[in-house]
């Protein structure tokens, strides 16, 4: 792959080099600033003429049946507060089951703690939750710790190292090998929609 090469951003420098590693290349040698009026400064210490950049910088049919299980719908009613705090409706049986939440984002995590509450309260067991992007930002960790939730797992798009020792519910999904695989296939011309065929 002497023509491809991957150059990794600020945000998850660790993400980018697990994506090169499985590569089996190193990342391309950046340096990292800021302009005087804050905009990023990214200067590329060698030349990347006649290659195909990629560049890592993190912002994030119905599974249910392909593999089998129920599926129930927590919908936010018209006077849920942006912040995820106000109330919720339940369409679906969840009574002596185990309910795994899925989402695509976790910011402040009132939202999947409002919605744990009501899953338990509705009878559930066991509640896990699976978000792609775990942001974590205010008080989530103390939010997500307090809650229902039995367990959380969420992708290692965003960096999780000091999230994973604040809270003992949270385990990582590693994708920098999907990822790298994305890449690869792409510049290889190959088909990527064949990596979310599942059968």
């Amino acid at each position: 792959m002497k023509d491809l090469a991957l150059i990794s951003g600020s945000s998850h420098p660790s993400l980018a080099k697990g994506i090169a590693d499985h590569l089996g290349i190193e990342l391309l040698p950046v340096n990292l600033g800021k302009f005087s009026n804050q905009e990023t400064s990214v200067e590329v210490a060698q030349s990347v003429r006649n290659k195909h950049i990629y560049i890592i910088q993190s912002a994030a049919a119905s599974i249910c049946n392909k593999l089998g299980l129920g599926f129930a719908l927590i919908h936010q009613e018209s006077n849920t507060n942006s912040d995820g705090s106000g109330s919720m409706g339940l369409v679906g049986a969840v009574s002596g089951r185990v309910a795994i939440i899925m989402d695509d984002i976790l910011d402040t995590g009132k939202t999947l703690k409002v919605a744990s509450e009501m899953l338990r309260a509705h009878g559930a067991i066991k509640i896990y939750a699976i978000v792609i992007h775990g942001l974590f930002t205010m008080d989530s960790i103390k939010i997500i710790n307090s809650s229902c939730i039995d367990s959380i797992a969420c992708t290692n798009t965003v960096p999780q190292d000091d999230n994973l020792k604040k809270c003992p519910k949270l385990c990582i999904i590693d994708v920098s090998n999907i990822l790298a695989e994305t890449i690869r296939r792409s510049f290889n011309g190959e088909s990527v929609s064949h990596l979310f065929v599942y059968e």
